[in-house]
């Protein structure tokens, strides 16, 4: 067996022998998560390097990406959005809809008050965000640190945040350059 012969393991006493157990399985399964995060962090480098090796690897990896099927989002009428604008527009209207159409049947005078505040705090919040005017474009360094960081499971977009971390700076210039 592992780190022992049979016959050193047929002597054991039953506690030694749940022991022996115990750790041979734990070095299995430490063995096991760095085998599984090494296979990971060898595909993620894989990718890497197709990304930066040439434009043909991107453009075939982009085109993939673009005909990816969307999240599908039904619409008011029950007919499923055209386009990404088309959904997000929805979905703001719904929330906002919900939002202001919370109703509090079992709540006290305070906690309705209190809605109400929030209600009014949020369309303040918003007029101030309208009157803002455009925000200034992050710079290149500035957009590049902060896609280093991104993170989690895909969105409606269907990146990952994975896959934007590991995008070069060249393809971080032509997106600012493009957005």
């Amino acid at each position: 067996m592992w780190g022992k012969d049979k016959e050193e393991v047929a002597c054991l006493s039953e506690d030694d022998y749940r022991s022996y157990i115990d750790n041979t399985v734990g070095k299995l399964e430490k063995e096991l998560a760095l085998s599984q995060k090494q296979r990971q962090n060898d595909a993620v480098a894989s990718w890497r390097q197709r990304m930066q090796s040439g434009i043909g690897d991107v453009s075939k990896w982009l085109r993939n990406k673009i005909e990816s099927p969307v999240a599908l989002v039904l619409v008011e009428d029950g007919r499923p959005a055209q386009d990404m604008n088309e959904a997000t527009e929805f979905i703001r209207k719904h929330r906002q809809k919900t939002w202001a159409c919370q109703h509090y049947p079992n709540a006290t005078g305070v906690k309705q008050q209190i809605a109400r505040d929030m209600a009014k705090e949020y369309q303040e919040v918003l007029e101030e965000l309208k009157n803002m005017g455009p925000w200034p474009d992050p710079s290149e360094d500035e957009l590049y640190r902060v896609m280093r960081k991104a993170r989690g499971a895909a969105s409606s977009d269907t990146w990952t945040g994975r896959e934007i971390a590991n995008l070069s700076r060249g393809v971080v210039q032509l997106f600012r350059r493009l957005a």
